[in-house]
């Protein structure tokens, strides 16, 4: 939850109001588009919720089409330039295969194919996962603003961009580019990729 004052309130509401006229949206279509309740709705854009929950401002933003981040910078918790760090892409080079021996845990992470040769761009050994015809070597390094990492979460895997406000995690995904916010304890951190490779390995 956000604890906000009465006047971020208001102007949080107003925004959401404006939005959501911009989208030519009412509000039976946002109940709709987002799962949340019209009274809930009405609330919020009337500046009378003071504790913002997560869950609802991922889901008015999907409903929007807006960055979630975009909704919290309403309400001075992030600024432009946490916004513009966020959705930087990082640059991760690319290892090739031979000689080093790793064992790749598929995309459930609870069982690992035959190890195969890896050849890593240190001297460090790392874990592996494979998903969506990469695999992803992570080190139990704790992340750092922006870092690629990798997470679990409701039985998935997420690969994504990390972003941390207290409490509260901001992840971008590696393959959409869309934007999720979760509570830290809800969330598991497996760690900090370190390099990733494109290839599948079922592949003949």
């Amino acid at each position: 939850m956000f604890l906000i004052d009465n006047i971020k309130a208001k102007q949080f509401g107003n925004a959401l109001r404006q939005l959501r006229i911009e989208k030519d949206l009412s509000f039976r279509d946002v109940d709709r588009l987002s799962g949340v309740d019209i009274s809930t709705i009405n609330r919020l854009e009337e500046g009378r919720i003071l504790r913002l929950n997560v869950k609802h401002l991922n889901a008015i933003a999907k409903a929007y089409d807006v960055n979630p981040l975009s909704l919290l910078k309403i309400i001075d918790y992030v600024n432009d330039e946490d916004i513009q760090n966020y959705v930087k892409l990082n640059h991760f080079q690319q290892s090739a295969y031979k000689n080093k021996e790793i064992e790749v845990f598929n995309h459930k992470g609870d069982s690992y194919y035959p190890k195969k040769f890896i050849k890593l761009p240190y001297d460090v050994q790392y874990k592996a996962i494979e998903y969506n015809e990469y695999i992803f070597l992570y080190s139990s390094d704790k992340l750092s603003y922006d870092d690629l990492g990798i997470f679990f979460y409701n039985n998935k895997i997420l690969i994504a961009y990390y972003h941390c406000l207290n409490d509260v995690l901001s992840l971008k995904d590696f393959f959409s580019d869309s934007t999720q916010m979760f509570y830290k304890n809800d969330i598991e951190i497996w760690g900090k990729i370190e390099t990733f490779i494109k290839f599948s390995i079922n592949k003949k």
